[in-house]
């Protein structure tokens, strides 16, 4: 077989152009170092700037094509950093708000215990119990925001309800506004199942609804002891839900 059919063979019109020539005119050494030196291996070239650097007739390629790089390059970063994970900035915010939430209720809390305490000690001295009836519209206030007012209801919050509204022991009656004002409040309260099991505020209300001489105590108590009463044997799943509170305002 002569060296041209040799050559025959492993030559296939069909297939991809050999590599060491465009347009007729081969690489030379030097010519290939540089174009390895430019780092424009991913660069679109067409075949007039290559012919054009080959033949001598330009320094280097275009700015150009190596834009066509630089724009290729772009593209990729722009794909991958839609790719990439949004930054959970409203989940951030969201859980700053739930940590101030909860450190106010904490507050809250705090306070009412510390009202109540002087109360007993108010009792004790032989003294009018005084503080709660002083703070009552400051605590209702702060702990009517929805958010707060979840978070003190899921935090057993009703038990320091059940604490203003009874009787202290060997203590008179709590004043007339106070728990009127405690009542309507409670009535608002948005709770679940959950939230009413074994409380002792049901009872307290309850002996109100039943026992007190005041006529308008009794009407709000009894309020309350349907709307709990229904949400307790009521099969709608709604009154499961905790999560049916939104945090805010």
């Amino acid at each position: 077989m002569s060296d041209e059919e040799k050559l025959d063979i492993f030559d296939d019109n069909e297939g991809e152009q050999p590599v060491d020539a465009v347009n007729d005119q081969a690489f030379d050494d030097q010519q290939v170092d540089e174009l390895l030196d430019l780092n424009l291996d991913d660069a679109e070239f067409d075949d007039l700037e290559l012919e054009k650097y080959v033949e001598g007739n330009d320094d280097k390629p275009s700015k150009r094509i190596q834009k066509k790089r630089k724009s290729s390059s772009g593209g990729n970063n722009v794909e991958a950093k839609q790719q990439k994970p949004r930054s959970s900035k409203k989940e951030e915010e969201r859980l700053k708000n739930e940590l101030e939430i909860k450190e106010e209720v904490k507050k809250i809390k705090s306070e009412m215990k510390q009202i109540h305490q002087r109360d007993i000690k108010a009792v004790e001295n032989k003294k009018p119990a005084l503080n709660k009836i002083k703070h009552i519209d400051e605590i209702i206030s702060k702990l009517s925001k929805l958010g707060v007012q979840r978070e003190f209801v899921q935090d057993k919050g009703i038990d320091y309800l059940a604490d203003w509204l009874d009787k202290i022991p060997n203590g008179p009656e709590p004043s007339v506004t106070l728990r009127k004002k405690l009542l309507q409040f409670i009535f608002e309260l948005n709770v679940t199942r959950s939230n009413l099991t074994g409380i002792r505020l049901g009872k307290v209300i309850y002996k109100i609804s039943s026992k007190s001489e005041v006529k308008e105590l009794r009407i709000l108590a009894n309020k309350v002891v349907e709307k709990w009463s229904k949400i307790i044997n009521s099969r709608d799943k709604k009154y499961d839900d905790e999560d049916q509170y939104e945090y805010g305002d």
